[in-house]
């Protein structure tokens, strides 16, 4: 009985393992037919306690659990979070009634922007256990990124009673704060897929001009690249002169995206074409910011962005660049363009375009969601764009420079 213990603590470790190396799951019992199929029992062991034992079972299935949940963890830490989720499932499934557990796989479904699933295992969590402040201060996090700061509000009060010297919680709780108090001057508007805040009766017509235009931006940018999102996208219209007060960007900026569209007021009624360019370029960062769950380094969104605009790059940026020396490597354009002053993010803008222009030129638009996708699924940028593209990351860096260089 001992040896079999051994054995079985041995093919347990394993398992969790496997999950850390990308195994989906372990193929669990079929019963006396001999199939595969979801049987919530453990692993079939050999010299696994018998049915008698199910106080040992029963302990068992919590060794295995926790195993399982050791490994989502590790895989949240590593950034994988569509196996945390995998691995957490697993571990739900042997402890349904483990709210720590529920914790895990919420923050997975959160970061993987599900957050209709994030929802159900955390509100699951706090039904097990209601003063687990982990699964409210994730709940804040949850609300407040759908824009519902109140309710933001009410969990992270409620974590924060939990710990009260939680400094990141904190600045969470003061940030959801003031948006909610910033937002409760905004009015709403809400279409199919957008809701669109504006301030007082006078900018009502602009908003529903607005949220026409994404609406049409939502069915071409779709068709393009084959992604219609299902969770609408909030979009806040600034009045005039408040735009780069409120966002903190420099005056060279014509909006910005931050999971949110955010749009200046001003000259939004008199450029019909500006204004849909604009609104398209926004929308664009938004699909890409789905797609790649966030991880889209910046050359990648704003290169889609200037593409899904229309036309050729004008404006606020060149392209192509006029000679090699403006050309930086990509990998050190991962990160925004607010910080530059404008002549680099001229230069900064015209490379990107020129970037996500000769991928689609050599693979396609759907090749670019790929790497979208792939990078959902890992933020290491070398190896999605070699494992989508059969092509290193540094040498398409090198080609571009190259041919960059022989433009100018």
């Amino acid at each position: 009985m001992i040896g079999a213990c051994m054995v079985g603590q041995c093919l347990v470790r394993l398992v969790a393992f496997a999950v850390l190396c990308g195994w989906s799951g372990p193929v669990w019992a079929g019963g006396t037919s001999g199939s595969r199929g979801p049987d919530r029992s453990l692993p079939v062991l050999a010299g696994a306690p018998s049915a008698g034992h199910s106080k040992v079972i029963a302990g068992g299935r919590r060794h295995v659990a926790a195993l399982w949940a050791e490994s989502g963890w590790r895989l949240v830490e590593a950034g994988e979070y569509d196996r945390a989720a995998r691995a957490f499932t697993v571990a739900k499934d042997l402890a349904p009634d483990e709210a720590s557990i529920l914790v895990g796989l919420g923050f997975s479904r959160h970061r993987q922007f599900r957050d209709d699933l994030a929802l159900a295992a955390l509100e699951a969590a706090l039904r097990l256990d209601p003063a687990i402040g982990q699964a409210h201060a994730l709940l804040g996090d949850v609300y407040a990124r759908q824009g519902r700061f109140s309710t933001a509000v009410g969990h992270y009060d409620k974590a924060l009673r939990q710990d009260p010297n939680d400094v990141a919680l904190q600045e969470r709780l003061m940030t959801a704060k003031q948006e909610r108090e910033v937002e409760a001057r905004f009015d709403r508007l809400l279409s199919p897929h957008f809701v669109v805040l504006y301030q007082g009766d006078p900018a009502r017509m602009v908003a529903h001009d607005v949220a026409e235009r994404l609406e049409a931006a939502y069915d071409e940018i779709g068709r393009a690249v084959g992604y219609f999102p299902d969770e609408a996208f909030t979009v806040r219209l600034y009045p005039a002169g408040q735009f780069q007060t409120a966002t903190l960007t420099p005056a060279w900026a014509r909006a910005m995206f931050d999971g949110r569209i955010h749009v200046p007021g001003e000259g939004l009624g008199t450029g019909a074409e500006a204004m849909e360019r604009m609104l398209k370029h926004e929308y664009a960062h938004a699909v890409a910011y789905r797609l790649s769950k966030g991880r889209a380094p910046a050359w990648l969104s704003e290169g889609l962005a200037l593409y899904c605009e229309g036309g050729a790059v004008t404006g606020a940026v060149k392209s192509p660049v006029s000679h090699t020396g403006d050309l930086e490597p990509l990998s050190s354009l991962h990160g925004n363009f607010l910080g530059r002053s404008q002549g680099a993010a001229k230069a900064a803008y015209g490379e990107s375009d020129a970037a996500v222009r000769t991928l689609i030129r050599r693979h396609g638009m759907a090749k670019v969601r790929q790497l979208l996708e792939a990078l959902a699924h890992s933020p290491d940028m070398p190896k999605a764009f070699e494992r989508v593209f059969h092509e290193r990351y540094r040498e398409f860096d090198r080609s571009l420079v190259s041919s960059q260089g022989g433009q100018g």
